[in-house]
């Protein structure tokens, strides 16, 4: 039988310090990551890291789209950068991520786009003022969007 391929998972996020420490931990238990500082705020930025893990490694199969932001404070108490941060960082990175890579995926007739949400979504507390607008509108429309890219 052919030899697994490892997945060698390829961490993008904002903070280069975090990402060296989570690529530690991965290593220090016997694993392997590759970590990749960009701001995913920036839509230039995130096709260009984007592109470059491409031109690195090859053909991105599998994305996950787990970007997350929140200000746990009341929405009354909230700046407005506060509040739309919480709503556009997660859902713009995940559409930039998935318009990105989704075209190489149907062209090679292979690939999945995974997207996650925070348990906040779900059942959200009285100081998390967007997390169930995220879950329950923003995240279920692109999940259904993407869903109807594959046919």
């Amino acid at each position: 039988p052919p030899m697994p391929i490892p997945i060698i998972p390829k961490l993008i996020a904002r903070s280069a310090e975090k990402l060296a420490e989570v690529v530690a931990e991965i290593e220090a238990a016997g694993g392997r990551a590759q970590a990749y500082p960009c701001d995913l705020r920036d839509v230039d930025a995130t096709v260009a890291v984007l592109g470059q893990i491409e031109s690195e490694h090859g053909a991105i199969d599998l994305l996950v789209n787990n970007v997350g932001a929140g200000t746990f404070k009341p929405l009354d108490r909230m700046s407005l950068a506060e509040a739309v941060i919480s709503v556009d960082l997660p859902i713009k990175a995940a559409v930039v991520a998935a318009h990105t890579v989704l075209p190489g995926m149907l062209k090679r007739e292979r690939g999945h786009i995974v997207n996650l949400t925070s348990p906040s979504g779900y059942a959200p507390g009285p100081t998390m003022a967007f997390a169930g607008l995220k879950k329950g509108t923003d995240r279920a429309n692109l999940i259904a969007f993407l869903a109807t890219q594959a046919d």
